[in-house]
Parts: structure tokens; sequence; C-alpha cells
């Protein structure tokens, strides 16, 4: 590969020169606009926070040529539309060192992984009858520490309890080294044994000694003093523990704050094969030593908290806000050992991954992708992750879908004005302010009474998202038109749970477009409503569904869809409507669909 190509540079880096007095930070490096490249902070500071973007490139690297691009600033820590870019200078140094310099700003950045693993750490297991301690890992001499903060008597606290012997790299063992003392009254009893230590992901260390291994994970929030179980951010105030304790997930006590700018937002996933590139981090390792998840062999719902962006479509999630859920279908899995299946809950981290608690099990899936899955309404969450029980580690492969709230009763807006009319009836309702209306005034009432899907709306939707650019050819009002055939076929049949018919999930032009619409749709407020007055009070639901399956069902939508075009006398718009039967679908370039 050329020495020239931006693509070696992607992954984790950190500086402890460019941040000044803010010290160490973490990086993530990623590609973007025709090989340039993009600097995120993992960690952060307060003038700049993690999540953020730290500097870009506007040309590809080139090793020992400087490539304009911009550094991301913010000089007024307590102005939160106080960031700016200021033009630098970035060059390559070499494949693991680069260079970014501005006026009054500059530093070097160095490939790996050992900033992102800074902060505070526990672990239940290693420690053996001493159960849990916390640990805070620091950077000492340049390689990483883990000194105690909570001890036991052969190694207090304020004491190294293990160090790193070299750089880290995920999926590589690493030597290490683990400070031990056989004799707690003896001061010079201290010293060392060989270990192995191997980073999992950002949140999960295994360090081994002989044949004793245990797992080390993170704390969210460096502040942490008491450990407690994930909770459920139900945005009511009621966090679900006592007024004072910490929470763990979002590092506060006491009441949450909520804001109708976000919203909960669920979503419905099932497993899939692994691809070849979803764990790097495991690549190194003999297929033997991990356990990945098989396809469809776990199920589940979740929720969290997403914020619209400004053009009030680009969604991205909440950083540190709960996730709550549940798995469906976990019978043959091994961490899933009593009779009633685990919940799922967790947090969203500030470099927008998810990080999941489900049993015994603490996963996390690769940096980014909770924002990807929130701006496309749907994807993949590659998590990696270990067993805090049995320290075995686990690899799963998740297609996730938008999901529709499910609704326990509705209410027909016919039947709520006519409880209404019932205040003017002169034995029920003599006392009643409503009999005091007019008949004028009850006519206005009556007119803003819901008795269809305003389409006009999503008409709207689909045009800001700009699904109609895939062809000139199609307008928003078109595309609108045969997703509601989609709908009324839903109807017909009575597929509120989805189990019989799906969308088309061939693509024309790069867009599946019924599907597409259908998310839009679902992420409107008035998806659910719309659907009950579509049903008389049901809400079509929305599940991934695999391979062979989807395409079965959709050969079965798409002969109810050419009958009802036939008996309507319209034509079929093989641009929504591709033909199953002409195009050939494989798993190489079909991975599943939604029904």
């Amino acid at each position: 590969m050329s020495r020239f190509s931006s693509t070696l540079y992607p992954g984790y880096w950190h500086s402890s020169d460019f941040y000044g007095p803010h010290g160490l930070e973490s990086q993530l490096i990623t590609l973007y606009d025709a090989g340039c490249i993009l600097c995120t902070k993992i960690t952060g500071d307060r003038n700049v926070p993690a999540g953020l973007m730290t500097w870009r490139s506007t040309m590809p690297l080139r090793i020992g040529t400087a490539v304009p691009g911009f550094v991301h600033v913010r000089h007024d820590v307590e102005d939160s539309k106080g960031f700016s870019e200021v033009p630098c200078w970035i060059k390559a140094l070499s494949l693991d060192h680069i260079c970014v310099w501005s006026t009054g700003i500059g530093g070097n950045f160095h490939r790996g992984a050992d900033g992102i693993l800074l902060g505070n750490w526990y672990s239940m297991n290693f420690y053996g009858p001493h159960g849990m301690e916390q640990q805070r890992i620091e950077m000492q001499e340049g390689r990483l520490h883990a000194v105690k903060i909570t001890g036991d008597p052969h190694v207090p606290p304020d004491h190294w309890t293990w160090r790193a012997m070299g750089p880290i790299k995920p999926g590589q063992h690493v030597e290490a080294q683990v400070q031990v003392r056989e004799n707690p009254t003896d001061p010079h009893g201290f010293h060392v044994i060989p270990a192995k230590l191997f980073v999992v992901n950002a949140a999960t260390l295994q360090l081994t000694c002989g044949s004793h291994t245990g797992t080390f994970l993170g704390i969210p929030k460096p502040e942490f003093a008491a450990m407690g179980a994930f909770t459920r951010d139900d945005g009511t105030g009621s966090s679900g523990y006592a007024q004072g304790q910490v929470d763990l997930l979002t590092g506060s006590s006491g009441k949450r704050r909520c804001t109708s700018k976000w919203k909960h937002q669920a979503w419905n996933f099932t497993t899939v094969s692994p691809g070849t590139h979803a764990f790097e981090a495991f690549q190194a390792l003999p297929q033997r030593a991990w356990h990945g998840a098989p396809p469809n062999s776990i199920n589940g719902r979740f929720e969290v908290r997403m914020m619209p962006g400004s053009d009030g479509l680009a969604s991205t999630l909440v950083p540190d806000s709960c996730i709550s859920g549940t798995v469906r279908n976990g019978d043959s899995i091994a961490w899933c050992t009593s009779d009633t299946l685990p919940t799922l809950d967790g947090r969203v981290t500030p470099d927008g991954s998810l990080m999941w608690r489900l049993g015994t099990l603490v996963l996390r899936s690769a940096p980014g992708q909770g924002h990807r899955l929130a701006r496309d309404r749907g994807g993949y969450l590659d998590f990696t992750g270990a067993d805090t029980q049995t320290n075995s580690l686990h690899a799963w492969r998740l297609y996730v879908v938008i999901a529709a709230d499910e609704v326990d009763q509705w209410t027909s807006p016919q039947d709520q004005f006519l409880a209404l009319l019932m205040g003017t009836h002169t034995r029920l309702g003599a006392n009643s302010g409503v009999s005091h209306l007019g008949s004028g005034v009850l006519k206005i009432i009556q007119s803003f009474v819901k008795r269809a899907p305003i389409w006009a709306d999503l008409e709207r939707e689909v045009e800001q998202a700009g699904l109609h650019f895939c062809d000139r050819s199609l307008s928003p009002a078109q595309l609108v038109h045969q997703y509601r055939a989609f709908l009324a076929l839903k109807v017909e049949r009575e597929d509120w749970m989805s189990l019989e018919l799906s969308p088309p999930m061939i693509a024309h032009n790069g867009k599946r477009l019924i599907d597409e619409v259908w998310h839009l749709h679902i992420a409107m407020r008035s998806y659910e409503e719309d659907c009950a007055l579509l049903s008389s009070g049901h809400i079509i639901m929305h599940q991934p569904v695999l391979l062979e399956q989807a395409l079965d069902r959709y050969r079965r939508t798409y002969a109810l869809y050419c009958a009802r075009s036939a008996a309507r006398g319209d034509e079929i718009d093989h641009r929504c409507w591709p033909n199953p039967h002409l195009h050939v679908t494989t798993p190489s370039n079909w991975d599943g669909g939604c029904c």
C-alpha cells in the first residue's frame, strides 16, 4: 500500500503534550471526505469535551509533508456556542506519529490505546477473597500503572497493583507485572510476578497470572466511590436509587433532569454472523478463545434517549444517558442460567458507543456506532466484552432496527369527542362546563379531531431526508403513496406483530425506499397514533428479520401488492417494489431486512 494512503492511520491515538495542562488525552482517528483525517476525542477536557472533534485535515496525510487542517478550540468553557476552528498544519512523521501545530498550540500524537484506559476501574474477581477492589489507571514513566483506590492488607490503597511493560494494543496480549505480598506485616515484602494483560475494549481488561485470570471494568466517571447496578433512565425524575447514592451510569446523585428536547427511542435487535472486519480486537486470538452469538440466537429490545439535530432529522444519542431493555430469546446462551431472562441495561459513552450489562456479561460496542445507529435509524452494533463470572470473552454482532412504542390502550378520537359531547347532554352534563359551549365552538373543536394520518407531514420528512434524490423521477408524494400501499397490506392481513409481511429489501439505486420511509415514519411522534387510526387501535411493529426469511416474506408481500394493484387498476412501481424473482440475493449483498 502506498505510503500516501490515509487508510493507514485510523485507530486509537493519544497525545501527552498537545493539550497543555490537561495532560494525556486519547483520540480516535477515522476517515472522512475523500481520505481526509478526522480526529475525535475519547477522553476530553472542559474546553473540548470527549466525543467532539479535536482536529481534522483538509487533505489526505502524506508522510513527511505538512497538509492544512483545522483545530477545534473553545476559550470560554461556560459558552456552549463558543467553539471555533483555527487553521493548523498536520504532518505525519511516520505511520505511528503525527505532529499538529498552529499559532500558540502544538504537539505530537502517537498511535496506541494507552490513553483510552486512563481513569478509574474495578475488578470483582481478580483479588480472590478480598472481593471487589477499585483502581486508578495512570501513566507513569510512559507505561500504564494501576494504582489501588481500595486495597487489602496485602497490597493497601495507593500502592500499584499491576503495570504494563509495553504499549497497549487492543486484541493483543502485553507483558505485565503484578505486585504481591504474602506477609501483610512485612513492609519490605513486596515483589512482582509476571502476568499477561489483554485489552478487550476501551472498558474491559483481562489480567492473567499463571492459571488465574481476572476481569477489570472501567468506571464511566472518575468520581465514583460506590458500585451499584445499572439503572433505568425513565426521564421522570425518579432514578431508581436512594437520594444521595451514586449511580454507576450517570455519575450523579439525586434526581435526574428531564428536557423536552430529547425523547426515548425504542430499538429491536437480533444477532447476525459477524463479518471478518467486525472484531479486530479478537482477530489475533484463536476462534476457541472467544464466544460468538449465532444468528437469531439472541433477540431483544432496548430504549435510549435521542436528541434531534439542528435539521430535525440527524438525531444523535444523548451522551451518559441510560439504556434499558429486555432479551426475549436467550435460552441457548451459557450466561443465561436463571429461569427468567436477564434485563439489559447500560449507558451511552461520550465516544458514541453503547455499554451494556446483561446478567454477568458486560459488553461495549465500537466507537461511534451508537450515533450512526441514530442517524441512519438502524444498522449494526459490534459488541465485545467479557463475562465477569467466568472471564470468558464474547463478541456479538447485532442487526438493529428502529421500533415503535408499545401502547397498552387506545381510544379513537371520535370516541373521545363523543365523550366530550356527553357533557352537553341535559341529563348527564347539566352541570358540566361543556354544556355552556355553543355549537360553533363544538364544531371548531371537532375540526381539530384527527381522523386519519396527516400524510403531508410524512412527505415533508421524506423531502428533508432526501430519499427521492436517488431517482429524479420520484417525488416525496410518490414514495409516501407506495408506503401507504404497504401499510394497507399490513392492515388487510392484520400483521400487527410483523410476522408475515416484509417491505421490499432490494435496493433501488442504493436505497430500500419503502423501508426507509417506514423508518422515517416510526421516528415521528405520530407513528403510533397513525397506525391506530388505520387499524382501529393496533400498532404495526417493526422487527429485524434475516436472510432467506426476509426474502420469503417479501415474495409474499410482492404477490399481494401485485394483486392489489391489478384490482385497483394501478401500475406496479418497480422503483419502490423491485421484483424479487428477477433479483439474485445472496448473503454477500443481503445480510438482513426489516419486516
